[in-house]
């Protein structure tokens, strides 16, 4: 038992270890964190979109459609330079209607990430009025949901928090 014991402290030793030594930005592929206007959010009228990412990324793509699938000119370029935020000015007034963003993006890792939010524009609307998302959005890596994020994110507020055992029940989980 003994013999056991010492194995299964060391792995988790081991692991902790490696994970403290290793760079996470591979690991922990970032998302939107906030967006002008939020997913489902009602605005009265919008000349800009902005997106806040949790860490810097390149932002190789944005699509603006509308609810009939018609893409919307927007004034992007694709950024050289990992950036936390960008602004994306719209070259035209937007009419009444639901509009779905669609943006890709790359990490310092090189992975692609996709997302996609909506909101719509009614110019009879409150000034400030917005009605919440039924549902956050969902990040995807290379079009496949990626279950390991929420088990690395986990992980590493484990690992912060010193619980032995959650990185343990982590580390046992299967989620490739």
């Amino acid at each position: 038992m003994r013999n056991i014991s010492f194995a299964n402290s060391s792995m988790i030793f081991f692991a902790a270890l490696l994970a403290l030594v290793m760079p996470t930005t591979g690991w922990a592929h970032t998302s939107l964190k906030s967006s002008a206007p939020a997913n489902g959010q009602t605005v009265a009228d919008l000349s800009q979109l902005s997106l806040e990412f949790g860490a810097p990324l390149r932002l190789m793509s944005v699509s603006l459609t509308d609810a009939a699938g018609k893409n919307i000119a927007l004034e992007f370029k694709r950024s050289v330079t990992a950036q936390p935020r960008f602004v994306i000015p719209l070259k035209a007034t937007l009419a009444a209607s639901t509009y779905k963003v669609t943006w890709m993006g790359m990490g310092d890792d090189g992975h692609k990430i996709e997302e996609d939010f909506s909101f719509v524009v009614d110019p009879n609307s409150a000034s400030g009025a917005t009605t919440q998302p039924d549902e956050p959005a969902v990040v995807q890596f290379s079009g496949l949901e990626h279950p390991a994020t929420k088990v690395v994110q986990d992980f590493h507020a484990a690992l912060k928090a010193g619980d032995t055992d959650a990185v343990a029940r982590l580390l046992a989980s299967d989620v490739v």
